[in-house]
């Protein structure tokens, strides 16, 4: 990863919400903003049992394993943010799923079970 001053956007102190956390680009996300100083709340549904848990990790995150396409979990995280940092300045929606096809073939809850 190429270098970062840690202020240069000015996000040091900030706080973010990452989905998608747990692998690909909501992963490289996570390490990109904790060099810039951001306070993350990084939520993924498959976090590795032992590896990643729902505790504080470090100075500036916390792992929450959750589905955000369930309102009840993405309230969870928001609320858990929010308990950890006080705010939430950022979200980064990286949480995806494949589903083999067309997108606008897709009805609205296609995907969600």
């Amino acid at each position: 990863m190429p270098s970062v001053e840690p202020n240069v956007l000015g996000l040091s102190g900030k706080t973010a919400i990452v989905t998608g956390a747990g692998r690909g680009i909501g992963q490289a996300t996570v390490r990109l903003l904790r060099t810039l100083g951001v306070n993350i709340a990084a939520v993924d549904q498959k976090f590795e049992p032992g590896k990643h848990d729902n505790t504080r990790q470090g100075n500036n995150i916390v792992r929450l394993v959750g589905d955000v396409a369930d309102p009840n979990s993405a309230n969870a995280a928001v609320k858990r943010c929010v308990e950890e940092f006080g705010t939430v300045d950022i979200l980064v929606n990286s949480a995806a799923v494949n589903l083999g096809g067309a997108l606008l073939e897709f009805k609205d809850q296609e995907g969600t079970e």
